[in-house]
């Protein structure tokens, strides 16, 4: 029998991903809603045929009543078909401002987590080409660029997980008509009917402009094509990069400013851009006003003396007129973590840490700063070091003890203090400064 059309473009999707182990182990964000019990079906079907497994993840918010008796459905649901499934709760006090965005980057921490934990690669999310076409639409009204109205990635990969969204060419209705034809329910969510939601306004206009040719279908071409001038913009900022910037696994890079120059504008804003989201551990670009002042002031050669932006700090080095030291800023730096032997933690949105060793008594992870560096600096005399920027110095990632500082070993210092296991860190910052291309 012939696959339904749904199955084979979701094939399609995922073979576009590639790269996949032989027996694949996916993940799949499940709400209840249409799209992703669709998409929940489909992977399944996806991975059973390839010998590997599918665990459905929904995340419980908290925000609704509802909310738990919505996710027992969901287990009960796939518990008849022999799929997994895990419910993750957003835990703590709720923000009383900004709860929609602090609710989905809750929900992608708790789903990155569990994959992490269990070593599972491939993170699956139902976005869909109406979805594709509202987001394209809600970023035109806010004046966005070329990346904005790019839209969503089909492929994104943050901390060793492949965010992946394989559902971006399929109309909703299209998965509904699948749904009712594997007889299998699903939960609508009654907040997608609130004017309150910018979404849920423009999704009820949506059939005004469709009368006026902007169909979903005609938005997410349009929004692919604006990914395809992205990939290119993003090439040639690699490029840019490659030559303009050097960066140290310490979380620290240095600038040539000259080089800089020889690229066009929006080249130079995006490395400029690129640079304070990963320096800085911010996934996201600054605002494009803060950043032309910065940019402006780099290419006119303006001394910058502790300039900050986006959690970073510019140095002009001296007797070096075009290069620039670009640190993160001691005060937006985060605060110290209690850590475990064996236990991996991800500090100030850049540093994959791990204790090898022993138990020991209680540590913490943190920066160094400027008392630390004070204690330990006879020990660290090494021309490189000395050569650095005191804020770079503050903010190298240290193991502490309740008596001071035990390591620090981006500058190879050690109190080789009894007991104490080694700190093993990896530096992985939310955005790499020269990522894979956007996949469109």
């Amino acid at each position: 029998m012939e696959k339904p059309v749904v199955s084979q473009s979701f094939d399609m999707a995922m073979a576009r991903f590639a790269l996949f182990e032989s027996c694949p182990q996916l993940a799949v964000a499940v709400s209840g809603g249409p799209d992703s019990m669709a998409l929940i079906l489909l992977a399944d079907a996806f991975a059973r045929v390839r010998g590997g497994s599918v665990t459905a993840l929904t995340v419980d918010h908290g925000l609704r009543p509802e909310s738990s008796r919505e996710a027992s459905q969901v287990a009960e649901w796939l518990r008849a078909r022999g799929i997994a499934h895990h419910v993750l709760s957003w835990q703590g006090d709720k923000p009383s401002a900004n709860l929609q965005a602090a609710a989905r980057e809750a929900r992608y921490r708790l789903l990155s987590d569990w994959c992490r934990e269990h070593g599972v690669l491939h993170l699956l999310v139902a976005h869909t080409r109406d979805d594709q076409a509202e987001t394209f639409l809600l970023r035109l009204a806010r004046g966005s660029g070329v990346d904005g109205l790019s839209g969503m990635a089909r492929c994104v990969e943050r901390h060793g997980i492949r965010l992946l969204r394989p559902l971006l060419d399929v109309p909703k209705s299209a998965l509904i008509d699948f749904l009712n034809t594997e007889q299998q329910p699903w939960i609508e969510d009654p907040s997608n009917a609130k004017d309150l939601y910018a979404r849920n306004r423009l999704r009820k206009a949506l059939p005004a402009l469709e009368a006026l040719g902007l169909t979903p279908a005609r938005l997410a071409e349009t929004a692919e094509r604006m990914g395809r001038a992205r990939a290119a913009l993003e090439m040639h900022t690699a490029q840019a990069l490659a030559e303009s910037v050097v960066l140290y696994p310490a979380g620290y890079a240095l600038l040539d400013a000259a080089a800089l120059r020889a690229y066009p504008e929006e080249i130079s804003l995006r490395v400029l851009a690129a640079l304070l989201s990963t320096i800085g551990g911010d996934a996201y670009r600054p605002r494009r006003e803060k950043l032309q002042r910065l940019h402006d002031a780099i290419m006119r050669g303006t001394a910058l003396v502790k300039t900050t932006l986006s959690g970073c700090v510019f140095l002009s080095v001296p007797r070096m007129a075009a290069k620039l030291w670009v640190v993160r800023e001691p005060k937006a730096v985060a605060g110290d973590m209690p850590v475990s032997v064996r236990e991996t933690i991800f500090w100030d949105g850049r540093f994959c840490a791990r204790l090898d060793g022993e138990g020991a008594p209680e540590l913490k992870i943190g920066a160094l700063g400027q008392e630390g560096w004070r204690s330990i600096r006879e020990h660290c005399c090494a021309p490189e070091v000395s050569a650095l920027p005191k804020a770079a110095l503050y903010t190298l990632p240290a193991l502490k003890t309740l008596e001071g500082v035990a390591e620090v070993p981006h500058i190879g210092f050690s109190a080789a203090l009894p007991g104490i296991p080694r700190l093993r860190l990896d530096y992985r910052p939310a955005r790499a400064l020269a990522a894979d291309g956007f996949m469109y």
